[in-house]
């Protein structure tokens, strides 16, 4: 039992150093020769080479701005389908686009209890600022919402 400790010890030792120095380990790309072409048609503005993430909001973003750069995508899941399709103000700063919709087959899910996502996508298209509202009257079965429950807001400010 005694000589397990050290070689446990000196085990944990070499893994912590190959670790260590996978870490530090760098990658370069060489360097194009020639010209290269513009990143993007809009001065000062880069395009990336791989898309970003989207930006996923829920109902907890309500009465929020967020910033939302140009090309950029905006996911809003709104956790009951008693909510309306969340729209766009200015289609034509935030445009609408399709995203893929959760199902609604959750386990203890009765009818006419909510239970879902409504789900919301856009996309950055020209700068501006444009707010994305949904609807609702009923926040449960026989159960109207409150006056500050029934309307989602969220402002979406485009640089």
């Amino acid at each position: 039992m005694k000589t397990t400790l050290p070689r446990r010890a000196a085990a944990l030792a070499l893994l912590a150093a190959a670790t260590l120095t996978a870490c530090g380990s760098t990658t370069t790309t060489p360097a194009r020769s020639g010209p290269t072409a513009p990143a993007a048609s809009v001065p000062g503005v880069t395009t990336p080479s791989t898309p970003a993430q989207p930006l996923v909001l829920d109902e907890h973003a309500n009465g929020t701005t967020v910033h939302l750069a140009v090309d950029a995508t905006l996911h809003l899941d709104l956790h009951s389908t008693y909510w309306s399709r969340p729209v766009s103000s200015a289609p034509a700063l935030l445009a609408a686009v399709t995203v893929a919709t959760p199902g609604t087959d959750l386990p203890n899910c009765h009818p006419g209890s909510g239970c879902g996502t409504v789900v919301g996508g856009f996309t950055a298209k020209a700068p501006g600022t444009a707010q994305i509202t949904a609807h609702r009257t009923s926040c449960g079965e026989a159960k109207p919402c409150a006056p500050d429950q029934q309307t989602f807001t969220l402002t979406v400010d485009i640089p």
